[in-house]
């Protein structure tokens, strides 16, 4: 599936793209780092009001 996406994703943009496995250590959403697997409630937890 990720091979056809990123062959659609060339098709439409013209520019060669390539997607690659990021540890979540590395990945951030709205400047805040995501959680571990497995401790996303307990992270969610923490911004509901």
């Amino acid at each position: 599936m990720m091979t056809d996406y990123t062959n659609l994703l060339s098709r439409v943009t013209g520019v060669m793209i390539g997607i690659i496995e990021t540890s979540f250590e590395n990945v951030m959403e709205g400047g805040l780092r995501l959680p571990p697997p497995g401790e996303e409630e307990a992270w969610q937890a923490q911004f509901k009001v």
